[in-house]
Order: structure tokens, then sequence, then C-alpha cells
């Protein structure tokens, strides 16, 4: 199973690909398979013999003995030393150690002319938009497939392809329908509290005295806790209605449900102004820093310029700003009622939680 999902879900996909993404297709317009069955046995063939590091034997029997942190070791009797055949017909010989095979079977994977397309579009979906182009994803592949220096796979190199793309970067595409993606409900959380300090707290944060955590009942998310090896959501979901039938991809819509929207609102809501809290603890509460958007007190524009600088990247539109401004004007401008309730509106504006 392991064998399967590294080849699945973290490099190659099911289908093969052109370098832009797209599907590549045999005589009769089907898509080709990466991988069938017998090469996921030669695979897993390849992984055998590896347990937990400092193990006394191969067998860890007690939870204790369970190192999670450090490399995991080999017990060469438990290894299976045969010949194996891999994608491409890529062979490792047989009476190979391990480590050998490990590493090797690494390579021939990590060499796939998928694995370029397959990374490149999921980090693109994660750091700038659900939907790029084919062009987008074929010139970041092209850098993931050689970064200028005839190195293969330098994601330093990949991520910078990524944010300067023009696809990235040009305002008039940043108007289209199909540009930008969902902001996630726990980047949402995350993007605030950046936004505005969180106060110092005494001693470090546990999970017994201040936790934001085991949020998955309000956000159907908890940072490290995905369901499953497919993440929270699928890279290639679609939204049933007018975006699917346009085949525009949505991950972040999967998890986007009646009930999540609105736990999601009255919990953001409630820690702007109170300090948030994990859905298991109130013992303790993380609150932001909100002296800067108190400055603002009686200056309704001035405070929506900010805003507009730390939550939207100077990109709210006029008639939301004018929105806002009407129902903030009728708000009384004591105890900072005013600021804390403009992060609470654009914390559930479209414009907010379409990141673009």
């Amino acid at each position: 199973n392991y064998a399967r999902e590294i080849m699945q879900l973290f490099s190659i996909g099911l289908n093969h690909l052109n370098q832009d993404g797209s599907l590549k297709r045999d005589v009769g317009g089907d898509p080709i398979p990466t991988y069938d069955n017998a090469l996921i046995i030669e695979l897993s063939k390849a992984f055998t013999g590896w347990t937990f590091s400092g193990s006394h034997d191969f067998y860890t029997s007690s939870y204790a003995e369970e190192d999670n942190i450090n490399p995991m070791m080999p017990f060469e009797e438990h290894h299976h030393i045969g010949e194996k055949i891999l994608l491409g017909g890529a062979t490792l010989p047989a009476g190979q150690t391990a480590r050998q095979d490990l590493e090797q079977a690494l390579d021939v994977v990590f060499n796939h002319p998928n694995v370029g397309p397959f990374v490149s579009r999921q980090l693109i979906q994660r750091l700038v938009m659900s939907n790029p182009s084919p062009d987008y994803i074929y010139r970041v592949a092209d850098v993931f497939n050689d970064d200028g220096s005839g190195i293969r796979g330098n994601l330093e190199a990949v991520v910078r392809a990524i944010l300067l793309d023009r696809e990235a970067r040009d305002l008039a595409s940043a108007n289209g329908p199909g540009y930008g993606k969902l902001r996630e409900p726990i980047l949402r959380l995350a993007h605030l509290l950046r936004a505005f300090p969180v106060l110092p707290i005494s001693g470090p944060p546990t999970m017994d005295r201040v936790t934001i955590s085991n949020l998955d009942e309000v956000f159907r998310q908890s940072p490290l806790f995905a369901p499953s090896v497919f993440n929270f959501f699928l890279p290639d979901y679609m939204v049933p209605g007018p975006l699917a039938d346009a085949s525009i991809p949505t991950p972040e819509f999967q998890i986007t449900t009646e009930p999540q929207t609105v736990s999601s609102a009255n919990y953001l809501h409630e820690g702007i102004a109170d300090g948030f809290y994990g859905d298991s603890s109130q013992a303790g509460r993380v609150s932001m820093d909100l002296s800067a958007v108190h400055a603002f007190d009686g200056d309704v524009d001035g405070l929506l310029d900010y805003l507009d600088l730390m939550m939207m990247a100077g990109q709210m539109s006029s008639d939301l700003r004018q929105r806002l401004r009407t129902a903030l004007l009728s708000l009384s401008t004591e105890d900072g009622n005013v600021g804390i309730s403009a992060i609470q509106l654009l914390s559930t504006a479209p414009e907010y939680v379409i990141e673009k």
C-alpha cells in the first residue's frame, strides 16, 4: 500500500502526463496508466526490511519503543533480495542491500517524466491558484526538470518560478473567473494571527493551557490531522454546479459545506473579539494584538486603508469598501467595536475568502 501511495499521491499520479499536466492518451483516446498491480508489488519489495530506528529486532512490540523522529533502520534478513523490475523497466539487480534498493528505487520514481508536471501543478494549487493553465504548469515543470544548471527537482527554483510566473503576478488575469483559490479555514486563521500578531502569553502554549487545535469540528481541518493520505481535499475536486460544468478544479470546496461555513464564521468572529481556542478546551485563549487597529477609532477611512493592506494586499474593491464603510459608520465607536467589527466582516467576505 505504501508503494502505491508513493506513486499515486506523491510523485507520478495514476496516468501518464504531458509536461503541461494534460493526460497522454492511447490510440483509442483512453488515459495511459502509469503503473499496475505488478509494479506496485515490485516497488514494495524494494522497500522491505525497514523498521523503527533503535529497534533491537525487526518487530517493535511496545509503542514506547517506536522512534517516529529518526530515520528508519534496515534488517537485511527481512529484505527481499531478488531482482525487482520497476517503472519503465528499470531493474534493481538481485542481492542488493535494503539501502541500495531503497535509494535506487526512489531515483527511478524521481526521474519519471510525470514528477515535474504532477508536483508542479499541486504546488501551484497550494501557493497561487486552484486552476493553473497548461502553459503555467509547463513552465514550472520545465524548471523542475532543469533549474538552469542541470539540477532536477530544485524546489527553491520551482517555488521561485511559481511565484514569479506571469500568470501569478498579472493583475489583469487576477480578475478572471477561474483565478485564485479558496483560502482554506486553517490558513484563514493563520493569516489573521500573522496580520495581527498574537499577544504574549506566560510560558509556551500547551495542550492544557493555550490551544488552537482539535479544530476538525469547526473547520473540518486540524493541523497535521488530515483524515487520510489523500489530504483534507482532492486536487481535482470540482464543486457541483457552474464551476464543475466549466471543468474548474476547486479543491478546498470539498470541505466547504453549509455547516462548516457557519461554524467557521462563528469561530472566527468570536476569536477576533475574545481570543481563539481549540474546540475541546476553552481554558486558554490566543488573542490578537489589535492595538494598531484601535488606533484608527473614529477614522473609518484610515481603518479600511489599513485593513485593505493587512488582510487583502490592497485588492479591496470599491463596492466592498463602500459596503463596509456604511456598516461601520452605523456602529458605536466605544471599546474598539468598529475595528473588531471590521475584521469580523472582512474575515467572511468573499473577496477575502477567495485568495488572489
